[in-house]
């Protein structure tokens, strides 16, 4: 069973509820914290999960607010502690593709770099700035056409949180690229920010 959601949310409930799926089944209870408590007012989010019924055990949730709108989150989060800070570029960065974990694709993600951090595949993210098409190869050589969503040239990323290791409840053999060595698990959680587009985005991911 699996779900997905990339809507503005007028009532918080998809949000909430995609939340509340993710840290029944994770040991980590921790990973919101970051994110703005909630006021009611509607919000744009996009989320995916996976329960861990399933062999593919993976998730995420993101959390979208105006840049307009947050400039008492933007001061925190650059007065706040973190642990890595980036230019998000997937050459460069451990990006975690949960897609590719299914589809064994060939590319940039889903690779260790030494002294990073893992964080989010942001192609995923839609930040209405058009979508992009390319080919990909998976390990057997067969090719299918990949979408992404444009990501924003100055977007920043800011881990405040990550750590390896197996935390979901549910004991699984999880596959899981040999290219990430000790992140084959985990999680990571922060917040990216783009000043040009004023835009914000709360990210947990855990796999």
């Amino acid at each position: 069973m699996s779900s997905c959601n990339n809507s503005y949310d007028p009532s918080c409930s998809a949000f909430k509820s995609c939340r509340s799926s993710l840290l029944k089944q994770y040991k980590k209870t921790n990973i919101f914290s970051h994110f703005p408590k909630p006021t009611g007012d509607p919000i744009a989010f996009s989320g995916v999960k996976v329960l861990s019924s399933s062999k593919k055990t993976s998730g995420y949730l993101y959390q979208f607010s105006s840049f307009d709108d947050d400039n008492k989150n933007i001061d925190k989060i650059r007065k706040d502690s973190y642990i890595f800070k980036t230019k998000y570029d997937s050459q460069n960065n451990i990006i975690i593709d949960l897609y590719g974990f299914k589809y064994d694709r060939k590319s940039d993600y889903n690779m260790w770099h030494k002294d990073k951090y893992p964080v989010p595949k942001f192609e995923e993210v839609d930040f209405l700035l058009g979508t992009e098409f390319e080919m990909s190869e998976d390990e057997k050589g067969n090719v299918r056409t990949v979408s992404n969503y444009v990501v924003p040239s100055d977007l920043e990323v800011v881990v405040v949180d990550s750590k390896s290791g197996y935390f979901w409840k549910a004991s699984l053999d999880n596959k899981r690229p040999e290219t990430l060595r000790e992140w084959k698990h985990g999680y990571s959680r922060g917040y990216a920010v783009s000043e040009k587009y004023k835009k914000i985005v709360y990210w947990t991911i855990v796999w």
